[in-house]
């Protein structure tokens, strides 16, 4: 019976903390055998993380999970060729080192392609390899900040906010898991491997998509709105009379099943209302509405 679509697939990852080992925990969940490699002594810096139980990082387990592992000391000439002997027999080699150091060890895809020329190079950064920012070192905050998403989430009153999720780590990661994915599909056609290069500014601000739209098609920089949605109304959270919770109403047909299992029948058809862009220009005097009904209700009734 097969142990998942990557069967087969042998992973070296070298990444550490968050966003290049949450994607080498994706290809192992498909069956990859993906082979951890940290460095002696120290290991991936997640280990010293929390939170902690029976004195062992629950971050880095639940990032590294189904994979094998091992120490090797890159920076020794033995442990090099130990490497370059691994590089022949794998698929990928994965990494997310600041760009230019695989490069220093004399490790860089230039060379494990002269090693292996089969091989996917997967790597993920602050800012990628390619760019006047590409040297720097980038943290998922800084992600989250330049990208936009910072400044779109929130309150007005609160400032940029960060989301509670590590999102532009995640994103990085799963950019990095579809690219290698897709060098994996096109090495079956050409024969040749590829290199992948994701930065984490650029999956974050892929995820902008419609939210980046406004400025370039109104010329309107995008607000922090709380838990508001530009594009469709009803789409907000609500007081309860016991907490909040949320509603979504997307489109015309939601609007009209809404006001009928809400009792405002009367007004799913004024012009105001009638459009889902009209019900997101008059928000604000929908909200009073909507609340008026929750507010009379249970978080559990709703």
């Amino acid at each position: 019976m097969s142990k998942g679509s990557l069967e087969g697939i042998v992973v070296l990852d070298l990444t550490r903390v968050l966003a290049g080992p949450f994607s080498g925990q994706i290809l192992a969940d498909m069956g990859a055998h993906v082979i951890k490699i940290e460095q002696p002594v120290k290991g991936d810096d997640a280990r010293h993380m929390g939170p902690f139980q029976n004195e062992e990082s629950i971050y880095y387990i639940t990032n590294n999970r189904n994979k094998k592992g091992v120490t090797l000391n890159l920076k020794a000439p033995e442990g090099k060729q130990i490497f370059l002997e691994m590089v022949k027999k794998a698929d990928v080699v994965m990494e997310n080192y600041r760009p230019g150091t695989m490069e220093k060890l004399g490790l860089g895809y230039d060379v494990l392609k002269q090693t292996n020329p089969r091989i996917i190079y997967g790597s993920v950064s602050g800012f990628g390899h390619v760019g006047r920012y590409s040297r720097r070192p980038g943290y998922d905050i800084i992600a989250q900040a330049m990208s936009g998403i910072m400044s779109t989430t929130g309150w007005p009153q609160t400032g940029p906010t960060r989301t509670g999720t590590p999102l532009g780590d995640v994103l990085g990661g799963l950019w990095l898991t579809i690219g290698i994915l897709g060098a994996i599909q096109g090495r079956s056609v050409t024969g040749q491997g590829q290199k992948v290069d994701i930065a984490l500014i650029d999956a974050a601000v892929a995820t902008m998509a419609n939210i980046s739209m406004i400025y370039l098609t109104e010329g309107r920089i995008p607000k922090m709105i709380g838990n508001r949605y530009e594009s469709t109304y009803p789409y907000d959270s609500f007081v309860c009379c016991d907490g909040s919770c949320v509603i979504g109403v997307g489109n015309n047909k939601l609007w009209g099943l809404f006001c009928k299992a809400t009792g405002h029948e009367d007004i799913e058809t004024l012009d105001i209302y009638k459009d889902t862009p009209d019900r997101v220009e008059h928000h604000e005097e929908l909200k009073v509405i909507v609340e008026e009904w929750t507010k009379q209700r249970t978080v559990a009734d709703v």
